[in-house]
């Protein structure tokens, strides 16, 4: 059949159809919809809320610091501290306590002049004294008599507390106001000795008596910082003229007998040693000292008799029993 105009028309009109349908499924790009980007808020909050939990922990953590009990003074000076509280119920107006100095060790052949002694190199200043009068009369102001003896408190109160280096600034003010305060001078010395500042020590001490010579704690605790030194004439000068017209104690009698025997003048260490167990006959670093000295003397029975006695006493250290001990085993 001969196509018709129409026909034909009607046979593009599908090609055109066709072709845009083809062209809308293959040839036209297709429409590409993009999603939005992420909404960056969550990350952020995040990222705030890990800024304030680590501030918030820091906190803590500093306060945690502050509140913690921390150790704030050493062993020794909680003993100081501990020292000074039990002296202070004793006698609260007129002990000052201070730190024990380190124990002495014991050799098997020979003893140290403390050791002898059954005492520390402090323990003289350590033993509380009662201030005497000077030979001269007190020149300072009343006012400052009184500073002098309220600084000296304010020392006391820090050593109980175990504030040492503030104790000791203290205890200088009151000395400085005050050049007769024994007691903060006492105290003061203490400190040194204990810190093994001998020279300073000695200073202070013979300080104190050329101020008043009667003072024979003193003389003692300066006697045993030349013992230490191994001067032991220059510690028996010091010993001497403490005597003048001062009623020898049991302590300084020991300590002399120690440096006599020290000198190798064990006859008159004997007379010294029995001079201090006739006032103090439990005494036993002054049997201690009496039996090494009748040893040398070769008075055996007798030396051996002295150690036994000072074991009886129940004053000597573990190391001091302990070459009592061994001697007196040895001189059966």
């Amino acid at each position: 059949m001969p196509w018709s105009m129409s026909n034909v028309n009607k046979v593009l009109r599908e090609l055109d159809q066709r072709h845009a349908v083809a062209e809308s499924l293959e040839g036209t790009p297709r429409e590409v919809r993009t999603e939005p980007d992420a909404i960056p808020g969550h990350e952020w909050f995040w990222r705030i809320l890990a800024v304030l939990l680590f501030i918030a922990l820091a906190w803590v953590g500093w306060v945690y610091y502050q509140i913690y009990p921390r150790r704030i003074v050493t062993d020794l000076g909680i003993a100081a501290g501990e020292r000074a509280r039990q002296n202070a119920l004793r006698s609260p107006e007129t002990t000052v306590a201070t730190p024990p100095a380190a124990e002495p060790a014991v050799a098997s052949a020979t003893v140290s002049t403390t050791e002898l002694a059954g005492l520390r190199l402090a323990e003289s200043i350590v033993t509380p004294i009662t201030e005497s009068a000077p030979p001269q009369q007190n020149e300072l102001t009343p006012a400052t008599v009184e500073r002098a003896e309220a600084e000296f408190r304010r020392g006391a109160a820090l050593l109980q507390q175990g504030r040492m280096s503030e104790a000791e600034s203290r205890f200088a003010l009151a000395i400085v106001l005050d050049p007769t305060h024994e007691r903060a001078r006492q105290a003061l010395a203490a400190r040194l000795v204990e810190q093994r500042q001998f020279e300073d020590a000695r200073r202070l001490l013979q300080e104190g008596l050329r101020i008043n010579p009667r003072q024979q704690q003193f003389a003692i605790a300066l006697a045993r910082i030349y013992i230490e030194r191994a001067d032991y004439p220059t510690a028996l000068d010091v010993l001497n003229a403490a005597r003048n017209d001062v009623q020898p104690s049991a302590e300084y009698d020991a300590v002399l007998g120690s440096v006599l025997s020290r000198m190798g003048r064990d006859r008159e260490a004997v007379e010294a040693y029995r001079a201090a167990l006739r006032v103090s006959p439990d005494y036993g670093g002054a049997w201690l000292g009496l039996g090494v000295s009748l040893e040398n003397l070769d008075r055996r029975a007798e030396a051996g008799d002295a150690y036994r006695r000072a074991l009886a006493s129940g004053s000597l250290t573990a190391d001091v029993k302990q070459y009592a001990e061994q001697k007196v085993r040895a001189l059966r």
